[in-house]
């Protein structure tokens, strides 16, 4: 073998995320103008169309800047998670719900108690017909899962609390959850009693 071909072997050629994200440190610190940017495009009107492409967008740029910088990341997605805003939370559960970040217990946990907090402003709503409101709901019945996936046995522990309220918006984003493959995947046992917990309550 080669010195150049030794050199290829030790130092791989970067993919196009990794070149991504060093671009993101070098020309994109997470500071006041960008948290601002972000926070002026996730809570954009309308459904369809490139208003919905936009939000996601945030979504997507708060996974790539939790990749880079979780602290501050962490610290203000903790700030966005109280604000009366359904949309920008929703940015904030959809941006948390990244596999690669779950293999980190400490980020982990940081979601779930995100996603708890969000969850509790979810159940205390007065209007369950906002529109807002539903597109955060229906985020929340995927983005939980993943989180799960990173702290198992509080986060089943908590999927268990919500399974036994009888808040039917609460009631829906578990079931949605335990429904995800990724779940079986983790804890088939648990997430057969929880669903059958749900079964016999709706009986």
């Amino acid at each position: 073998m080669t010195e150049g071909r030794r050199l290829l072997a030790k130092s791989p050629i970067p993919s196009k995320r990794d070149r991504h994200l060093q671009d993101l440190r070098k020309y994109a610190p997470f500071d006041a103008e960008l948290q601002n940017y972000l926070l002026a495009h996730s809570n954009l009107p309308g459904k369809r169309g490139n208003l919905w492409r936009i939000r996601e967008a945030v979504a997507m740029a708060i996974q790539d800047l939790m990749a880079i910088d979780p602290a501050a990341v962490l610290a203000q997605l903790q700030e966005w998670a109280d604000e009366a805003d359904y949309l920008l939370q929703r940015a904030v559960v959809a941006g948390l719900a990244e596999p690669a970040l779950m293999k980190h217990l400490d980020i982990a946990q940081a979601a779930l108690a995100i996603h708890k907090k969000i969850i509790r402003q979810v159940e205390m709503a007065k209007n369950f017909k906002d529109a807002d409101l539903q597109v955060l709901v229906q985020g929340l019945c995927y983005t939980l899962s993943v989180i799960i996936t990173g702290s198992a046995d509080e986060g089943f522990s908590y999927l268990e609390e919500l399974v036994n309220k009888e808040h039917p918006i609460i009631k829906r984003i578990a079931r949605e959850n335990l429904n995800k493959n990724r779940l079986k995947v983790l804890n088939e046992s648990r997430v057969a009693a929880l669903k059958a917990k749900i079964m016999r309550a709706e009986q």
